[in-house]
């Protein structure tokens, strides 16, 4: 349950601390004592940018991520799918109660509305380029991770790609710096 910040309840609690919050705790206190390769996840899920939403929602369930990267035709990070555009998304299409199927070029299909996974849903018609943030937020393996605190508070994500010789090679998440905290002393 929550309690708005002043209000307590007879168990003393007056609100929640969010990964936000911890951030901020980091970058405010903690400036030199961890790098940004100390901390990253050095693997990432990416899938094409061509991929519809049914194929690429169920891998981010699968891996138990909350964004993936998407790359172009020529393997290159092209943007980002977070649940944050899946909400959108389906928020968006959840108006309608039909879909339209354009992707036969010689033909246009209407049919109920199902969602992300099903074969007849909008998640098989909306592609991840069409809903991706195309802006891919990154800081360098060698950065101070203040670097990256702050990089995900300006932008309001949880996450940001890390490169390593100019190449996204990794990714660092809030739920890092709350690592980076409990191993501080």
């Amino acid at each position: 349950m929550f309690f708005p910040h002043g209000c307590e309840n007879n168990h003393g609690l007056i609100g929640i601390i969010t990964k936000t919050d911890l951030a901020k705790y980091y970058f405010e206190n903690f400036v030199g004592h961890k790098r940004v390769g100390d901390l990253m996840t050095i693997t990432y899920t990416s899938m094409a940018s061509e991929d519809s939403l049914n194929k690429i929602v169920p891998m981010m369930i699968n891996e138990k991520i909350s964004r993936i990267f998407l790359r172009n035709q020529n393997d290159e990070p092209e943007g980002i799918l977070t649940f944050r555009d899946l909400f959108r998304v389906a928020l968006e299409q959840g108006r309608s109660d039909t879909v339209l199927d354009n992707s036969d070029p010689a033909i246009s299909i209407v049919f109920p509305r199902k969602g992300f996974l099903s074969e007849s849903g909008f998640g098989q018609t909306v592609l991840a380029k069409e809903v991706m943030s195309k802006n891919i937020v990154s800081v360098d393996y060698n950065d101070d991770l203040i670097i990256a605190c702050s990089a995900m508070i300006e932008n309001k994500i949880n996450g940001v790609g890390v490169k390593i010789n100019d190449r996204i090679s990794g990714v660092i998440s809030k739920s890092d710096v709350i690592k980076a905290i409990t191993t501080l002393n």
